[in-house]
């Protein structure tokens, strides 16, 4: 019972947080992205040149800011672990769970990694450095994808704000975190296996700490500085791959010759013509590629359009949330995000039960290619990386495919 009750105060503590991340850091969010909002029309209405004008806006423009306007609640993040080191509770945590993190093959050492996962991938395999245990280190490395990154974030509270009444917010999320956790520890049984590692071989003493008063400004000072690496390393991989793919989003396109003589017909005939980047999204090489693996993620109930979406977020998951953007067809405007939530709603194919399923998808199928990069630099193991880029992949379309298969035959 000793043993339990602090797990108990863990949890509640964590919910709590969750829940306080959910609502601070909405405001500063909503600051950046109409600040973004703005500069899309700014450049939208003074550059004329069409492909440089959508090369800016939605290349450009649109992966930088998909990017930036998760920052405040990776800081916060941040700002919440280092907290818990400054104050030796994150020893304390890490003593608590030892005896629970040992069912698995790990030990306490692994929780700090596994909390900076919650903010960055990249992070956590940059934390996991620190554990001395070369297998004990890999072992957490291999599960930090679990752990929700803060890009994940944005595409969580897109979709819950769908299905889902905002006071029931912050308890899907620590909900959805939760799962992320249990998976993580589930997979350690099978790469032990599959390593042919021991649990005795992890084993290390935790040291206790006294608790203590934090020193705020090296806490701040910490967390500006993680903060930092987070935009160096994470966010230049992320902006690059993100305009890549626009690439293959626009290319080959529609010419805007044969654009502006489809919409001189449809004001004739009297009908509704799609935007012009949606046209040419619908004739680019990654709807073509979307469309050919759509039966793949037929079995979980997403069609090809959150195919391409998936597909296109292994830069970073919240370039979900702007490729679902052009989808539908949607002006980048303020208000792109609620139309999104509005036409996503309205599509047939976009059920309850297929939302809660791409949630659970995008909650287990692994990190960014920051954090690809990030792991094979540590590594320098090329079937390593491939098992921390496959393994979670597997393990995200089996659990969507239960979730989405189970829930049909329980609702119909």
């Amino acid at each position: 019972m000793k043993k339990i009750v602090p797990l108990i105060i863990l949890l509640v503590v964590s919910w709590l947080f969750f829940n306080a991340v959910f609502f601070l850091g909405t405001h500063p969010t909503a600051l950046i992205d109409r600040f973004f909002q703005w500069l899309f029309m700014l450049v939208w209405e003074n550059v004329e040149h069409t492909i440089l004008k959508d090369f800016l806006v939605f290349g450009f423009l649109t992966s930088l800011g998909g990017f930036l306007v998760y920052v405040p609640n990776i800081m916060l993040l941040f700002l919440f672990s280092h907290f818990l080191f400054s104050t030796g509770l994150s020893s304390r945590a890490a003593r608590m769970v030892d005896p629970f993190f040992r069912l698995f093959g790990l030990t306490g050492y692994s929780f700090a990694p596994l909390l900076f996962g919650f903010g960055c991938s990249v992070n956590a395999l940059h934390s996991a450095g620190t554990i001395e245990n070369k297998k004990s280190r890999l072992l957490t490395m291999l599960i930090a994808p679990f752990m929700s990154c803060g890009a994940k974030f944005g595409v969580y509270i897109l979709l819950i704000s769908i299905i889902f009444e905002k006071r029931y917010a912050g308890t899907v999320l620590f909900c959805l975190y939760l799962l992320g956790i249990f998976c993580a520890l589930v997979s350690t049984i099978f790469f032990r296996k599959l390593l042919g590692i021991q649990k005795n071989e992890v084993s290390e003493e935790l040291p206790e700490e006294p608790l203590k008063k934090p020193h705020y400004p090296t806490v701040l000072k910490k967390t500006m500085v993680d903060g930092w690496v987070f935009l160096k390393k994470a966010g230049t991989v992320i902006v690059v791959a993100s305009m890549i793919i626009w690439a293959f989003s626009y290319w080959p396109g529609i010419a805007p010759e044969k654009y502006d003589a489809m919409r001189q017909e449809a004001k004739e005939t009297g009908q509704v013509l799609p935007s012009r980047p949606t046209l040419a999204f619908h004739n680019s090489y990654a709807a073509r590629f979307g469309q050919l693996v759509e039966p793949l993620f037929r079995p979980i109930g997403q069609n090809w359009k959150n195919s391409i979406a998936v597909v296109s977020s292994v830069v970073g998951r919240g370039v979900i949330i702007s490729s679902l953007i052009t989808i539908y067809g949607i002006e980048y405007t303020p208000q792109g995000v609620k139309t999104l939530a509005v036409a996503l709603q309205s599509d047939p194919s976009f059920s309850v039960l297929s939302t809660v399923v791409l949630m659970v998808f995008v909650l287990l199928c692994g990190g960014c290619l920051a954090s690809v990069a990030m792991f094979y630099h540590d590594t320098k193991s090329l079937p390593l990386t491939a098992l921390y880029v496959g393994y979670p992949i597997v393990i995200a379309w089996i659990m969507s495919f239960f979730f989405y298969q189970g829930g049909r035959l329980i609702f119909g």
